[in-house]
């Protein structure tokens, strides 16, 4: 009898399978058709930061890190300094390389801030004078308000803008008025970097646009107030009266900061963040990314567990069912349903690969695409036998061309070979608490005696096992080897029932196996050398 190419356990059919598949499996590398060791972990890092750590992330050169279960969404910028936005951490906050390593590693990320600029809750002030106090006012030139904008600096002379504030009461602007616009407030929460302010621009659109604070050295506008500056006066002095120079029209009139307690960022298309919070499924301004546009924001019958970015889509998970978010702005995203009535246990537990996107439900891994969502392991688990694995502790990883299935706190998981439908099992020594695949290389937040950051490399001993079942069944008496043994072994056991027989085999010659009789046969291989075949003198 000839055993090739290898392959991994299907635990809903072990009893039907033929002897090249295995009952036990465990680090083993079947990539090749050969057995051949698995992958083992390298030390990347230990984690000097304390409390019980939870999610890593590598940003540029250096690791970082958070006690919390934070969900990290990348940014698309024209810069390298590798923004990201995260969330779970109490309010959604953004950093970068630079800020994040800007100071010691046990405090990692150092500088973080809040994703937005809060608004102004006050309307301005505005109060009327006379620019020339003895003189009348003159004729009206047009109905005016103002609204203001508070700006924040987030990194070395970066600064974003905020939403806008209420406007002001609406007055006829004459020639020789004087408008002073007061009560500017700072932003909380911020580092604040001044305002702008714009004025309500008469005619059918009624725009806000930028009124210019003063003139640059050539000349040119400069809209940005000074944070130093309590108030504003609207006065052109050559003309004596406001400002007839307006800027470009206010583009954060919907600008807010994003719930406190949104749990979820989703990298999307147009260079969107989409936030999830509670049944809320909320969009960032296109291009700027930090600001959220609540007004836009959908509502989901159920609450959402978590969602991934697939293609032009995003999958969007709840406890009940998965939805699909399409569009390419805030104002035409739009939610379906998929008919199919499996929620999510695991936000840790979805996953991207090239052809869409995985979820852990309570009836095994789910599949969607955009389009279906359908049952992608029901023929490898049964559903108890899914059940026992502990789903909702599921954290997924795609590397290789194989889903690598973690389960927070055990030092055991899955490499499932979704495509080729068969499983083994991987064991790293500690338990997994997170994982990061970046630079083409799969890592893994363990603890021992510290949190450390592994890398999966180099190769560990595999073990493999078939069995077959029969009334008094021999066990073979003759086994040949076909391997690569350059100072590498295998031990091979043979049990019949309660019988046991080992072996160490270091070449392919064939090699004497006591004879036994029992009910079921198991063949077990464990070593490090890479095997093409087994042969075997009995005929099973």
């Amino acid at each position: 009898m000839l055993i090739s190419d290898f392959k991994g356990m299907v635990p809903a059919k072990s009893e039907v399978l033929p002897l090249n598949y295995a009952r036990t499996a465990i680090n083993c590398d079947f990539t090749s058709g050969e057995l051949r060791p698995g992958p083992g972990t390298e030390p990347e890092i230990t984690i000097p930061k304390t409390g019980d750590i939870r999610t890593i992330y590598k940003i540029g050169a250096n690791w970082i890190y958070w006690t919390e279960k934070v969900s990290i969404a990348r940014a698309v910028t024209s810069t390298d300094r590798r923004q990201i936005y995260f969330a779970g951490d109490s309010y959604p906050r953004i950093t970068d390389e630079s800020m994040a390593t800007a100071g010691s590693p046990p405090d990692y990320p150092v500088d973080t801030h809040r994703m937005g600029v809060t608004a102004p809750t006050n309307a301005p002030a505005l109060a009327i004078s006379k620019i020339e106090p003895s003189q009348g006012y003159g004729d009206v030139i047009e109905p005016v308000a103002y609204v203001y904008t508070c700006l924040a600096r987030v990194r070395d002379g970066y600064v974003i803008e905020g939403g806008v504030s209420p406007p002001s009461v609406v007055v006829d602007a004459k020639k020789n008025m004087k408008l002073t616009v007061s009560g500017l407030t700072p932003p909380l929460g911020a580092t604040h970097a001044g305002y702008r302010l714009y004025r309500m621009r008469a005619g059918s659109d009624a725009t806000f646009r930028a009124v210019p604070f003063g003139l640059d050295g050539a000349g040119k506008p400069i809209y940005d107030i000074p944070p130093t500056e309590t108030e504003f006066v609207d006065v052109d002095t050559s003309t004596s009266s406001i400002k007839l120079s307006l800027g470009e029209v206010c583009e954060t009139e919907e600008w807010a900061v994003f719930p406190d307690a949104t749990e979820s960022l989703i990298e999307y298309q147009n260079s969107m963040v989409i936030g999830l919070c509670g049944n809320e499924i909320i969009p960032s301004a296109p291009l700027y990314q930090y600001p959220a546009i609540i007004s836009q924001a959908l509502a989901n019958t159920r609450e959402t567990v978590g969602g991934r970015a697939y293609g032009d889509v995003a999958i969007i998970t709840t406890d009940e069912r998965p939805l699909v978010l399409s569009g390419s702005g805030p104002g035409d995203l739009m939610l379906t349903k998929l008919p199919f009535d499996q929620g999510c246990l695991s936000e840790r537990g979805m996953v991207v690969v090239e052809s869409g996107v995985y979820y852990p439900s309570p009836e095994g891994m789910v599949f969607c695409d955009g389009a279906v969502a359908v049952p992608a392991t029901k023929d490898l688990w049964r559903q108890e036998q899914w059940a026992a694995l502990g789903p909702e502790r599921l954290i997924s990883l795609y590397h290789d061309a194989v889903l690598y299935l973690f389960f927070e706190g055990l030092p055991s998981g899955i490499v499932w070979d979704f495509k080729n439908e068969y499983i083994s099992t991987i064991d790293v020594g500690h338990p997994v608490y997170h994982g990061h695949v970046v630079d083409d290389g799969l890592y893994l937040l363990v603890h021992d005696t510290d949190y450390k950051v592994v890398k999966l490399g180099g190769t560990q001993n595999y073990t493999w096992g078939t069995s077959w079942t029969g009334p008094n069944r021999p066990s073979p008496s003759l086994i040949r080897i076909d391997g690569d043994f350059n100072n590498k072994s295998v031990m091979v056991t043979i049990t019949a029932d309660n019988q046991m027989f080992s072996r160490i085999v270091t070449s392919s010659s064939p090699v004497a196996i006591k004879s036994m009789r029992g009910r079921e046969i198991t063949l077990t291989l464990s070593g490090n050398a890479p095997i093409k075949a087994v042969e075997l003198d009995r005929t099973i």
